[in-house]
């Protein structure tokens, strides 16, 4: 389980029973479409799942977390490095 969430279910003092964590989000989606139980994803991760014809209630209180760009100093970026700092910029 990611920090930020263990941290959210613990200040919500909630008790989970038995925790299985996968890294592959399809065997995730695929385990819980079979009823195994319920995972917590991010937003962006909803359209890679809905092959599972699962159904998501978004979870009060949200986790927040800071992602952050790294590169090496000096080094000058490739065009498809400044595309993609662009369009992450474009959102802020």
């Amino acid at each position: 389980m990611a920090a930020p969430v263990r941290r959210a279910v613990e200040d919500a003092r909630i008790e989970l029973g038995p925790v299985m964590q996968a890294q592959n989000i399809g065997a995730v989606a695929g385990l819980a479409a079979a009823g195994l139980g319920v995972t917590a994803v991010p937003d962006p991760v909803l359209p890679m799942i809905s092959f599972a014809g699962l159904v998501h209630i978004p979870l009060q209180p949200t986790v927040e977390r800071t992602i952050s760009l790294v590169q090496v100093a000096g080094r000058p970026q490739t065009a498809s490095t400044r595309s993609f700092v662009t369009m992450l910029l474009a959102d802020v």
